[in-house]
């Protein structure tokens, strides 16, 4: 009976403590090591899996982690502090000596640092969104951990080492519109042997920053090329994607001969940190434009005895992105500059008598430079020296029209299009004069007489 009365007591006891939350802030789930978090807290149960249940607002540090080998799991919660200010407190801190930790799955934002690796080794941060803090991540003394597969954005610093934190693996992130991508701070001690990889850096300033006291650190940019797929999409991985966004990133403007998504040159960031393999997007345009000449064919010969000494030129351009401007070039010499205009390009041109070669270089927005092949042209003797931007064989039937669609905006020879058809007008005026003249004055004596 006695037993049975301890037996009973001690249930209702473990009921008690249960109910009311008193053995622990910390909510057992019903899987050994695992422990459920409502609120933040110290993490101090060594190899223990802590599961975030709920989104959470705070101020000063949130969770500080005082064992080995624990696994915090925020599980797509997210974790809110005052505000990324230097005197807010931290989102996650790994107390120094405390090693094999790995942070996961959480949004972190506002907080003076979003993870704090305290002189701390071989923990591994992943698969986290970590945004809006003074310091989204930051390593003192910390040496062989990982830091992969996160989203780092709109933070003061990316990633800031300190205090000789070397031989850490940094792969996969996307680091985003930071103020200073990543920071080396080595006033404590040289930061080297860190490796970056496949990391997709975007931001209006410059990448990374280096604090040279006492002396610079060489570290690692890229790896040998592998069958996988990068940060971007392609089908390699090697080095880094550098994006600026005015477009004027290494990443956004190296050439791709061999399209496989890696750029032809390296990228130097600072003397002994190169990037060997930088990424490009390999469905950038990096071909010159196309130019078809369709007209005058080569070894092109106007009529002798014409009236004129106007020849029409034409040629298409085919190019994936938008063509800058093209330049006319007579016997190596850039004679017109043309902008604004669309893939195929009319124009006439009047030339004294001899012999030329023509060619046309375009081009565009990604300052890719096609150039077409050469073709001669041959002006023969004239009639009459007055010149028409008009061909004989179209004189009557198209004597309104002197260039097709698009005009030019701003070839050297034409000022004023309502001037020039003006001119044109008055040119077939004096070409009908002139025909009459030459009518009468080629008839024999004896018709003169009649």
């Amino acid at each position: 009976m006695r037993i049975q009365i301890n037996h009973l007591f001690i249930c209702i006891f473990l009921a008690f403590f249960t109910l009311t939350g008193i053995v622990t802030s910390e909510e057992h789930s019903n899987e050994t090591n695992e422990l459920l978090l409502t609120e933040c807290g110290s993490l101090n149960i060594e190899g223990a899996t802590y599961e975030l249940q709920n989104d959470i607002t705070t101020t000063g540090d949130c969770f500080t982690i005082e064992a080995n080998s624990i696994t915090l799991n925020l599980n797509g919660h997210s974790i809110n502090g005052e505000g990324p200010d230097i005197r807010s407190g931290d989102g996650v801190v790994i107390k120094r000596d405390y090693t094999n930790i790995i942070i996961q799955n959480g949004k972190i934002y506002n907080f003076r640092t979003g993870i704090l690796l305290w002189y701390s080794d071989n923990n591994e941060i992943k698969n986290n969104e970590i945004k809006s803090n003074w310091k989204a991540i930051a390593l003192s003394g910390s040496n062989g951990n990982i830091i992969n597969n996160n989203l780092i954005e709109d933070s003061t610093f990316g990633i800031d080492f300190k205090d000789s934190s070397n031989s850490n693996t940094i792969h996969s992130n996307k680091l985003l519109n930071n103020k200073e991508t990543i920071e080396f701070d080595q006033n404590g001690g040289v930061i080297e042997n860190n490796l970056f990889y496949n990391n997709l850096f975007s931001s209006d300033r410059r990448k990374v920053d280096f604090n040279l006291l006492p002396a610079y650190g060489s570290n690692q940019w890229s790896v040998s090329k592998m069958a996988e797929e990068n940060i971007i999409g392609g089908e390699y991985i090697g080095g880094n994607y550098w994006e600026m966004e005015d477009g004027s990133g290494f990443s956004q403007n190296c050439r791709d001969s061999e399209k496989d998504g890696l750029c032809d040159l390296e990228y130097k960031i600072y003397w002994d940190n190169i990037d060997y393999f930088p990424l490009t997007n390999s469905l950038f345009d990096n071909d010159p434009p196309e130019i078809n000449l369709i007209f005058p064919e080569d070894n092109y010969t106007n009529k002798k005895n014409r009236s004129t000494n106007t020849i029409k030129f034409k040629f298409s351009i085919s190019d994936e992105s938008e063509i800058d401007f093209c330049l006319f070039v007579i016997n190596g010499v850039d004679s017109t500059r043309i902008e604004n205009f669309g893939k195929e390009y009319t124009m006439f041109l009047d030339f004294e008598k001899g012999s030329f070669n023509w060619n046309v270089i375009c081009i565009d927005e990604r300052g890719n430079r096609g150039v077409s092949e050469f073709r001669d042209v041959k002006v023969e003797e004239i009639i009459s020296n007055k010149t028409s931007y008009l061909d004989d064989e179209k004189f009557f039937k198209d004597s309104q029209i002197f260039f097709t669609e698009p005009k030019p905006s701003n070839m050297e020879d034409i000022n004023n299009s309502e001037k020039k058809e003006t001119k044109i007008y008055s040119r077939i005026i004096e070409n009908i004069i002139d025909w009459f003249k030459n009518l009468f004055s080629q008839q024999s004596p004896l018709e003169n007489s009649t």
